[in-house]
């Protein structure tokens, strides 16, 4: 669904989702109730509540380790941010922070929400801001214990 919904964006609509539903073959009746879902609508109203508390205010939007790093980016750019947040992440498991701890170590000092910040280049993510993106019990991929954590808004989550 994620595929065909992004094959033609400007075009979705509730007869378009049932039309893509049928052509996977999803079970409609079911498509349907978990469309009307109030406690999915409320899921999604959570998350994009959490997005705005930290100005991810267009997708994709992602926080490497609490922080923030601003639409669609070159692997480069995601290579050196993992790279130095696995470095510091290398020097907390030295001086004794165990792994399952890691994150919550990390991010203890991160903000709860956008403050105010030292002016970057538009569109720029504040520089060294770090927030408490809390996973919770979202859904993940990769060890539960990571070094780095990856957090992304994205449409069509």
């Amino acid at each position: 669904m994620h595929d065909k919904l992004f094959q033609d964006t400007k075009t979705l609509t509730p007869e378009t989702f049932d039309r893509y539903a049928t052509e996977l073959g999803l079970n409609l009746v079911r498509f349907k109730k978990d469309m009307a879902d109030p406690v999915l609508a409320k899921q999604i109203d959570a998350d994009q509540a959490m997005a705005q508390q930290f100005g991810a205010r267009g997708t994709p939007a992602f926080f490497i380790n609490g922080k923030n790093m601003r639409g669609a980016q070159p692997f480069e750019a995601f290579k050196a941010k993992i790279d130095e947040e696995l470095k510091k992440a290398d020097e907390l498991v030295k001086k004794g922070v165990p792994p399952a701890k890691l994150y919550d170590e990390i991010i203890k000092t991160g903000l709860d929400k956008v403050a105010a910040a030292p002016a970057a280049a538009p569109g720029a993510p504040p520089p060294n801001i770090r927030y408490k993106a809390e996973v919770g019990n979202s859904p993940f991929k990769g060890a539960k214990q990571a070094k780095v954590t990856i957090v992304e808004w994205s449409d069509f989550q």
